[in-house]
């Protein structure tokens, strides 16, 4: 059986945005970097992804909201207590994983060059 390539991309805490993309020359660097990159997601983006946290919790989700300080995930099946929606700070976020059979091209409108 034949099934697509999925590429994961991982944004890391340490790692530059690039020029032009959300502030020139931001790294991620904890709220500000991460808040920017949930606030400026493109509408033609699925809201799909899986979030690593500093707490070693990995979480899926298909949804989120951001406010001032935390955003806000819903996941497609409940957690091992029946969560379905989790709030995290974006201080406490340490990764960002996006399971996409599309190439690095599409993200050059987040400010990711070559």
């Amino acid at each position: 059986m034949n099934s697509p390539i999925v590429a994961e991309f991982l944004l890391t805490a340490s790692e530059p945005t690039g020029r032009g993309g959300f502030s020139e020359g931001a790294q991620m660097d904890g709220d500000n970097s991460w808040r920017t990159l949930f606030e400026n997601w493109p509408k033609t983006f699925s809201k799909v992804g899986v979030l690593i946290t500093t707490f070693g919790d990995t979480v899926p989700f298909n949804d989120f909201k951001v406010n001032e300080g935390i955003l806000l995930v819903q996941r497609e099946r409940p957690d091992t207590i029946g969560a379905r929606k989790m709030m995290v700070s974006f201080t406490a976020i340490v990764a960002l994983k996006l399971v996409d059979v599309e190439g690095l091209e599409i993200y050059e409108v987040m400010g990711f060059r070559s």
